[in-house]
C-alpha cells in the first residue's frame, strides 16, 4: 500500500521509498526465523502437550524478538548514512529517504514483535485469529497512510508513521490473544528459558539466519543495481518487487499451513497423512500459481497503474512483466516447499541451498545486470533461484516424506 499511494504522487517519492525498504527489508528479513521459527517450535509443542515446554518456547520467542528489534534499530541509526552510500542512493532521493526511514527506524522494534506474536498465534492454531488481525492491521494501515498523505500532507513521512502505528495495534491485539491462553498466562512468568530450549531454538534461527541473510542480499543488491540503472528503473524496479512479493505473501497461508501441519505430524510420525497434507498444499499452490499467472497476464497495464500514471515507468514495466507472469507457478511451489521443509525442521537444508543458489545463480546475473545497466538480468537472477528453490525442495520432501511413505 505504501507503495502504490507513494507511487501515484511522486516517481522521486517512489525510488526514495525503494531504498528505505531494501535497507529496512535487508534487516528485517535477515532474521526471517522470528516468522517461522516461533510457528514450528509452538507448533511441535502440541505434539509434546506439555504447558511448561510451550511456555519456554513462547518466552524464548519473545526475548529474542524484543532483542533483535533493539540492536536492528540502533545499526539502522547509527550507519544510515553509509547504509544509504552503499544501497547507492542519490542525493536528489535523500531528503525523501530520511524523512521514511526516520520514522520507520523508531517503530522497528515494534514491527519484530508484531511480526513473532502473529508467528506464535499460528504456531497455537489460532490461525482464524491471525488473519482477522492481519486484516484489521492491512486496513488500519490503509486508513491512517491516506490520512497522513492526502488529509494532513505530511508527506512521504507519513506513510511511515501510518505503518507503524498500524503495527503497534496488532502488537496489542496480539499480545492480548497469546495470554489468552491459560497455559501461557500461567506459566509464563514462572519458567526459565533453559539453556536446551535456547540453544535448540538457536540452532534452527541461526540456519534461518543464513538462509533469510542470502535471501535479504539479493533483495537489497538488487535495488542496488536498479538504482545504478537509474531513477525510472528504480522506481520501476520496486513496483515489480511489490507485484512479485504480493504473491508470496499472497501464499504464506500455504506455506505457514505446512510448516504448522508439518511440525505436528512429524512430530507424532504420522508420515501417512504428512504426505496427504503435503501434496494437498503443493497442489493449491500449484492452481493459485496458475490463478496470477491469468491475472498478471490479462491485467498487467492494469497493475501497473495502482502504483504509477507514470509512462516511462509503466513502458519499462511491461518490458520485463512477461518474465513475472511466466514465472508463477514454479514460484508458488517454490515458497509452499520452504512452509513445508519449515515443518520438518529442515533449516540447514534451506540454508545451504539458498548459499548455493545465490551464489551460482544470482550473483552471476547480477554482475552483469550492472555492468550491463539491464532491468531484465535483475529480474532473470529472481526467477531463476526460485526454480531452483523449487527444485531442491522437491528433492528433500521426496526424500523425506513421500520415499518414507512409499516404502
Amino acid at each position: 500500500m505504501d507503495n502504490a499511494l507513494i507511487g501515484r504522487m511522486s516517481t522521486s517519492w517512489l525510488a526514495s521509498l525503494a531504498l528505505a525498504l531494501a535497507l529496512l527489508n535487508s534487516i528485517t528479513w535477515m532474521f526471517n526465523f522470528l516468522v517461522h521459527g516461533p510457528t514450528q517450535a509452538v507448533s511441535d509443542h502440541e505434539a509434546q502437550n506439555n504447558p511448561e515446554l510451550l511456555a519456554k518456547r513462547v518466552k524464548v520467542s519473545l526475548v529474542l524478538a524484543l532483542i533483535v528489534g533493539v540492536l536492528c534499530s540502533l545499526f539502522l541509526t547509527f550507519f544510515q548514512d553509509q547504509l544509504f552510500a552503499v544501497a547507492g542512493g542519490s542525493t536528489e532521493l535523500r531528503e525523501n529517504f530520511d524523512q521514511y526511514f526516520n520514522v520507520r527506524v523508531y517503530g522497528h522494534t515494534f514491527l519484530i514483535l508484531g511480526v513473532t506474536t502473529l508467528s506464535i498465534l499460528r504456531g497455537l492454531g489460532r490461525v482464524k485469529a491471525s488473519f482477522w488481525l492481519t486484516m484489521l492491521t492491512t486496513g488500519a494501515n490503509i486508513i491512517l497512510t491516506s490520512l497522513f498523505l492526502f488529509v494532513f500532507e505530511m508527506g512521504i513521512m507519513g506513510a511511515a508513521l501510518g505503518t507503524i502505528l498500524s503495527g503497534i495495534l496488532g502488537l496489542i491485539i496480539s499480545t492480548i490473544l497469546i495470554f489468552q491462553d491459560e497455559r501461557i498466562k500461567q506459566n509464563f512468568f514462572k519458567v526459565q528459558m533453559d539453556k536446551n530450549n535456547i540453544l535448540r531454538f538457536g540452532k534452527n534461527s541461526l540456519n534461518l539466519l543464513g538462509r533469510s541473510g542470502m535471501l535479504s542480499i539479493t533483495f537489497f543488491v538488487s535495488t542496488k543495481v536498479a538504482a545504478n540503472v537509474g531513477t525510472t528503473e528504480l522506481a520501476t524496479h520496486q513496483i515489480l518487487l511489490s507485484s512479485w512479493l504480493f504473491v508470496s505473501f499472497f501464499l504464506d497461508g500455504l506455506a505457514i499451513t505446512g510448516n504448522i501441519w508439518g511440525a505436528r505430524l512429524y512430530g507424532k510420525g504420522d508420515f501417512q497423512n504428512l504426505s496427504l497434507c503435503f501434496k494437498r498444499l503443493l497442489l493449491m499452490g500449484g492452481v493459485l500459481g496458475l490463478v496470477f499467472t491469468v491475472i498478471y497476464y490479462f491485467f498487467d497495464q492494469s497493475i501497473l497503474n495502482i502504483f504509477t500514471n507514470d509512462q516511462s515507468v509503466i513502458q519499462a514495466g511491461l518490458q520485463i512483466w512477461w518474465l513475472i507472469v511466466f514465472a508463477q507457478i514454479i514460484s508458488a511451489i517454490a515458497f509452499v516447499y520452504d512452509g513445508l521443509i519449515f515443518g520438518l525442521e529442515g533449516f540447514d537444508f534451506l540454508r545451504t541451498h539458498m548459499i548455493i543458489g545465490v551464489l551460482v545463480i544470482v550473483v552471476p546475473q547480477m554482475y552483469y545486470a550492472y555492468e550491463a545497466k539491464q532491468l531484465f538480468w535483475i529480474w532473470s537472477a529472481l526467477v531463476t533461484l526460485n526454480f531452483y528453490r523449487a527444485a531442491s525442495g522437491f528433492y528433500y520432501v521426496r526424500k523425506k516424506v513421500f520415499h518414507v511413505v512409499r516404502s
